[in-house]
């Protein structure tokens, strides 16, 4: 069956706990990167590009970026690291992404997906152990 869905795409096997989790993290991931991706968009706009040409970039922006985590053996910060120069934009931008707390946001909004995950489990297999109840 593995096969069967390797042929569309990356499989992997997990411990049936960990399914909220990866619901949480991957199932819930697109509309994550998506939501970046409007924030990016909103201020190409405010910064003057065109809404085509900053959606090119910005594609190829996570395009760029997933080939590297995805060929690369170091782990994210470093890579990060790598493109930071002290005292240049990426380093300002980054700054300001740590004093909004970013980083914890999207950690908090993953538990809370997760979270979330497990709740809908619990209540969608409550209804079912009810609904399969004899009379």
């Amino acid at each position: 069956m593995q096969e069967l869905f390797n042929t569309i795409g990356l499989t992997t096997n997990v411990e049936e706990y960990q399914l909220d989790a990866v619901t949480g993290l991957s199932g819930s991931g697109p509309a994550y990167i998506y939501y970046l991706v409007e924030a990016m968009e909103k201020s190409a706009a405010e910064i003057g590009l065109e809404k085509q040409t900053a959606k090119q970039l910005i594609i190829q922006t996570l395009f760029g970026a997933a080939e590297m985590l995805s060929k690369s053996d170091k782990e994210p910060a470093q890579l990060r690291f790598e493109v930071t120069s002290p005292g240049g934009t990426t380093e300002a931008g980054i700054s300001i992404l740590e004093q909004h707390g970013v980083q914890t946001a999207f950690v908090s909004c993953i538990k809370e997906a997760t979270a979330q995950s497990k709740r809908l489990g619990q209540l969608f297999g409550d209804e079912l152990a009810t609904a399969n109840r004899p009379l």
